[in-house]
């Protein structure tokens, strides 16, 4: 579970990463600075968080990676994020084969976690750009 409190913290311990656009900063910890800043913005919309980073593994599984799992009400969603330099450009990085990705994470997900079984699935996305956020719900 991601605490918001510790995100902020984190967020301001590593002032430096609040520069997205810098361009020696590595896309990998830009990617986990988006995912936290997100995971901030959808905790004050009421979200609560299941998990984070689901499915990673060191190999290709094939099975997909879920950044944000969230839940709200009896509904949990899974979601990606993305951050490009502007909103078009993230929303452009979602293709068809890593939709597919997100459902076959799912569907992991919900195997470990048969408690969720009853819940309804929603696949989100975050389009992240500089100073700005875009929440797209049922991709």
């Amino acid at each position: 579970m991601i605490s918001p409190v510790l995100c902020l913290k984190t967020l301001r311990k590593n002032k430096k990463f609040l520069k997205l656009n810098n361009m020696q900063q590595s896309n990998y910890k830009k990617g986990l600075l988006a995912e936290k800043i997100a995971s901030i913005y959808l905790f004050f919309k009421g979200y609560t968080f299941l998990s984070h980073r689901e499915n990673r593994t060191k190999r290709k599984t094939g099975t997909g990676e879920i950044d944000l799992i969230l839940r709200k009400n009896k509904t949990i969603i899974f979601c990606e994020v993305k951050y490009r330099k502007t909103i078009k450009d993230a929303l452009y990085a979602i293709s068809d084969h890593q939709q597919k990705r997100m459902r076959r994470g799912a569907e992991l997900f919900l195997k470990k976690n048969p408690k969720f079984k009853t819940y309804d699935i929603r696949l989100d996305v975050i389009a992240m750009a500089p100073w700005k956020i875009k929440h797209i719900k049922n991709i």
